[in-house]
């Protein structure tokens, strides 16, 4: 990939994440699947390149997922009674297990 074409794919998921963000601070419901796996990719075609230049751009990627993260934490709080918040180690486990692809544990 050319520094260019490397360049606009950051500009493109950087406004995907301020949209993202702007509508998560409003409250609507957006799917955000995608916007992980593509900024990992930006930053390992990012390193493979070695554009040391693109450091504090990336920072600013990972900023801005982190904000959508926290905001989306306290959205899921204030909608979920602290009664059906019951920690369950061996159910995590299972859900992170299924969405990988993996088998579920056996205990």
């Amino acid at each position: 990939m050319t520094e260019t074409a490397l360049d606009r794919l950051l500009d493109d998921t950087d406004a995907q994440l301020d949209a993202a963000l702007a509508a998560v601070e409003t409250g609507d419901l957006i799917d955000l699947a995608d916007l992980p796996p593509r900024v990992e990719t930006i930053c390992k075609l990012a390193v493979d390149g070695r554009r040391r230049d693109m450091a504090d751009r990336l920072l600013q990627l990972s900023r801005k997922l982190d904000e959508i993260e926290r905001l989306l934490r306290e959205r899921l709080a204030a909608v979920t009674p602290e009664t059906e918040r019951v920690s369950d180690p061996k159910r995590a486990s299972d859900v992170y297990r299924a969405t990988a692809g993996a088998p579920k544990s056996k205990t």
